[in-house]
């Protein structure tokens, strides 16, 4: 499995994420659609990369993760999710806000980490199996139509509007900037 430091879709990720909008849009996109961020974020990297991903593809990648999405990544976010919303501060279980706050911390990281299990093994999977087409890289506008062609296709498996053209996912982006 790929190293994060050396993987380009994961650096990329962290790099447009971190974007005033992206995270809220995504986020939107997860709870009211279903939508899987990493998937979301996969599609951007394409287009980005110059790759137009393919619906029969993009089903290949959705079900490659879709075991350890919902076992691990789904039920991590929604431990996380519960403590963040519960009232346990006056409960014998938890009586500190910074235990409780401490939980929370962890499981953002553990589920993070497992966020990293599912763009690795996208990553790993789209370097071994070559299944976009090609486009000229380069070109902003090149980009950002990637970009919508492959999150429209993503959005149309999941029975969603297009991506609206001032959509914060589609914005040129250079490359991230890797640790070594």
């Amino acid at each position: 499995m790929s190293d994060n430091q050396k993987n380009p879709f994961w650096q990329y990720s962290l790099a447009l994420y971190s974007r005033p909008k992206v995270a809220e849009c995504c986020l939107s996109y997860q709870d009211s659609d279903g939508a899987n961020v990493n998937l979301l974020l996969f599609c951007c990297w394409l287009g980005f990369s110059g790759q137009r991903l393919e619906p029969v593809a993009l089903e290949k990648a959705r079900l490659l993760i879709e075991e350890w999405d919902l076992q691990a990544v789904q039920k991590l976010r929604a431990v996380r999710r519960f403590l963040v919303s519960s009232q346990w501060g006056s409960s014998e279980m938890v009586k500190s806000d910074v235990i409780k706050s401490e939980m929370i911390q962890s499981l953002q990281q553990v589920e993070l980490m497992a966020e990293q299990v599912v763009q690795n093994t996208l990553y790993d999977w789209w370097l071994g199996d070559g299944f976009c087409h090609a486009y000229e890289h380069g070109a902003a506008l090149q980009t950002e139509r990637l970009q919508a062609a492959n999150l429209n296709t993503y959005l149309d498996m999941l029975g969603c509007q297009p991506i609206p053209t001032d959509s914060p996912l589609l914005c040129p982006l250079d490359e991230p900037q890797t640790s070594t």
